[in-house]
């Protein structure tokens, strides 16, 4: 509850987090702004972006589908405010294709562990995958 000239402001706890977890997309909105400008100033020699968004799989429809339900449920209400920050984000950068080109990898839980072998789909999902085996996939 907040008191300002004397009237009383209830704001519940949603609301305040809320807020807060908008970093990505006001990342992503300057982002867009600076390349709009820089496409301007420099149209001659200007070239799209190759922009590369790491981003959960559970954003994904068709492998959250492959998820146990209630772990899939438990997950999206865990993170709802950071999820919906990066759908967000995502938006933005999908509503501006002649700036950049973007690349989705929206991958599970990620582990330091030894490289497995991991096998990038669009179609099932996994449990977790090893940093060397996501960069190994960016190579």
């Amino acid at each position: 509850m907040l008191v300002t000239g004397g009237r009383h402001h209830f704001r519940s706890w949603r609301e305040r987090e809320y807020r807060r977890i908008i970093v990505a997309t006001r990342c992503s909105e300057h982002q867009v702004s600076a390349l709009q400008v820089l496409s301007q100033e420099d149209s001659f020699y200007w070239r799209r972006l190759r922009l590369i968004f790491l981003s959960p799989d559970t954003l994904d429809p068709t492998i959250a589908a492959t998820h146990l339900r209630l772990v899939h449920w438990m997950v999206s209400h865990a993170l709802g405010y950071a999820y919906g920050d990066l759908r967000k984000t995502q938006a933005v950068y999908e509503a501006h294709p002649q700036l950049l080109q973007l690349c989705l990898v929206q991958t599970p839980a990620l582990v330091e562990e030894r490289s497995s072998g991991h096998i990038f789909t669009t179609e099932k999902g996994s449990v977790a995958v090893s940093y060397v085996d996501l960069a190994a996939g960016f190579v």
